[in-house]
């Protein structure tokens, strides 16, 4: 997450990207770094994913932008884009953001996570088990036993 205090203190924050465009993959192919500026007013955090970032606002919601295959945007979407868009029923209450591979997870308030994206491998807490069908989810889902009443269901 950032911490800098200075730069959390500007109304408009360029952040770059680096996304990785491979090209030539067989026989040792070059990577090459293309930096992306994203325009986000109003920013408190900030974390990078894979192919994809989420800020938290000075509101306490969330946006995310970026790759979208698996739903990791929030939106209810598998569309990307390079600008930030609100993750689905999190406009405030956020506090810490934490993006994945394909998936990303939000503590809010009063207490408990949510969690989006992609569902296979128990990433997002809802009880999906290994070797069962994969349901990735397009808009947070609770993370289960740590629910505001800590009840798990």
């Amino acid at each position: 997450m950032l911490e800098n205090t200075k730069l959390l203190r500007r109304s408009i924050i360029h952040f770059f990207i680096f996304a990785l465009i491979m090209s030539g993959c067989s026989g040792g192919g070059a990577v090459t770094l293309t930096p992306q500026s994203v325009d986000v007013q109003g920013v408190t955090a900030i974390d990078v994913g894979w192919g994809h970032a989420c800020a938290i606002t000075s509101a306490g919601g969330a946006k995310c932008w970026g790759s979208n295959s698996s739903g990791q945007l929030g939106n209810g979407t598998r569309i990307g884009g390079s600008t930030p868009v609100d993750v689905s029923g999190l406009s405030s209450g956020v506090t810490a953001i934490a993006a994945g591979l394909h998936h990303t997870c939000a503590r809010i308030t009063p207490g408990g996570a949510k969690c989006w994206g992609y569902g296979g491998y128990g990433y997002l807490g809802d009880g999906q088990q290994r070797g069962t069908p994969q349901v990735d989810h397009l808009t947070p889902v609770f993370v289960k036993h740590l629910l505001p009443d800590a009840g798990g269901t």
